[in-house]
């Protein structure tokens, strides 16, 4: 075999290597859970983290946004309960699932109005 050929093929290799190690590291992407609203609003996440232990992370409303953003996120569950007075907001994105949004109709940006006195779950 030529080494011009031989070069060839060990670069192929070590493409194809890369691709595969890339796509196994799905979950490396950037997630976000946003809350912003009034006072008295709570988010509570349990998380699904790629090669680590689950965690779970609460967001509160103190009359301001709240965020969350972690790595390493491939699901989970998330409930919440809104303030007395002003809806809750919640907006979703997790760079690993662009397409995928827990919130059904929510049309362009993935977000979700929740009235006042409300409580209920999604899951991603």
């Amino acid at each position: 075999m030529k080494t011009f050929s031989k070069i060839t093929v060990f670069a192929a290799l070590l493409c194809s290597a890369w691709t595969n190690s890339s796509l196994a590291d799905v979950g490396s992407g950037l997630f976000v859970l946003e809350g912003s609203g009034g006072r008295g609003w709570e988010i509570n996440c349990d998380l699904d983290r790629e090669d680590k232990e689950p965690m779970s992370k609460l967001l509160l409303g103190r009359g301001k946004v709240a965020t969350m953003a972690l790595t390493k996120v491939v699901g989970g569950t998330c409930s919440f309960k809104t303030g007395p007075r002003e809806p809750l907001k919640i907006t979703f994105s997790d760079s690993n699932f662009p397409e995928k949004c827990p919130f059904e109709g929510a049309a362009g940006k993935c977000s979700r109005t929740i009235n006042p006195n409300e409580t209920g779950t999604f899951r991603f």
